[in-house]
């Protein structure tokens, strides 16, 4: 399973432990960073061929993976993608702003029962990737 860190952004009420499995203390528009397990859906099912379509475009334009990612964190595309990048080390490759810094791009959840994370959107690229 990838561990990537992604950053979300809290789209209700609800400082934190960035790492923590309880996130009941977040307030609204904050920037969390979270693994990918930490996630939980909020719908039962996900369109999959449009997560075929992105694997298989990332098949052909390895790179689009890395824009994804940084679109997801709020950074915009990749700036710089060497050979070698890797999306388990971030630090591998640059994007093109800091994380949050296209707020409307990111990705959005909800905190639920226990303090646990609920996508409200990214569905299929958190799926994707």
């Amino acid at each position: 399973m990838l561990r990537a860190l992604f950053s979300l952004m809290l789209a209700t009420a609800l400082s934190l432990n960035a790492m923590a499995n309880d996130f009941s203390a977040a307030k609204p528009g904050e920037l969390v960073q979270v693994r990918l397990e930490q996630l939980h859906p909020t719908q039962s099912v996900v369109g999959y061929d449009q997560i075929y379509y992105k694997l298989g475009r990332f098949a052909k334009e390895p790179k689009k993976r890395y824009d994804e990612y940084c679109e997801a964190n709020g950074q915009g595309e990749s700036s710089k993608v060497p050979n070698g990048a890797n999306l388990h080390a971030p630090q591998s490759f640059e994007c093109q702003g800091a994380v949050g810094s296209r707020g409307s791009e990111m990705k959005t959840v909800v905190v639920g029962p226990g303090g646990q994370l609920y996508l409200t959107d990214g569905h299929h690229t958190f799926t994707t990737l």
